[in-house]
């Protein structure tokens, strides 16, 4: 019997460090070089992120709706990791039996786009807005919420390697909006 529950802490450490591993890739990729920007669809990475959580999606028969997106100047890989771990937390951060509803939408400005992911999760204390963006910053136990502190930071600084902001607001118990600025560009305008 000790010998099971050694190799399930084992097996358990393992997990979580390869977990650590591909956050920490993530996070020193999201540092871009703008040379190598192009125009980017939102609306095609949102797509390709929904098919990739399809599972997740289907498993918690979530209700994902996206209105028409913008196309920004920027690099596709790194607008796939910030979708991912945005959508990915929509989907994680719910309350038992609460079925997740997630609507991204967008507006454009004159100069800036902002989209919008808001969820019905269980919300963010106010104390705790700024605390989410911080590396290997976590708001629960790996026995509540997996994870390892690293996908929101990762986010701010894809978003801040093309020239944006990050915010978002929250209300414990009804949900979280996360707020993404992109500048517009005489490709995306």
């Amino acid at each position: 019997d000790k010998s099971k529950q050694y190799m399930h802490f084992i097996i358990d450490g393992a997990t979580r460090m390869s977990a650590l591993i591909n956050d920490l890739l993530d996070y020193a990729k999201a540092t871009t070089d703008q040379s190598s920007f192009e125009p980017v669809s939102l609306d095609e990475v949102c797509h390709e992120t929904s098919s990739l959580l399809g599972s997740i999606i289907k498993e918690k028969k979530a209700v994902i709706k996206a209105s028409p997106l913008p196309v920004i100047h920027g690099q596709k890989t790194a607008m796939s990791i910030l979708f991912r771990n945005i959508l990915g937390n929509a989907l994680k951060y719910q309350a038992e039996l609460n079925q997740p509803t997630i609507e991204i939408s967008s507006t454009t400005h004159a100069d800036h786009h902002v989209i919008q992911f808001k969820d019905n999760g269980i919300g963010i204390a106010q104390e705790n807005l700024e605390k989410i963006f911080k590396r290997f910053s976590r708001l629960h136990s790996n026995e509540v919420f997996s994870g390892t502190g690293m996908g929101l930071a990762t986010c701010k600084k894809i978003v801040e390697s093309h020239s944006g902001k990050l915010s978002v607001t929250s209300t414990p118990g009804k949900g979280t909006t996360f707020y993404i600025t992109l500048p517009c560009s005489e490709l995306t305008s």
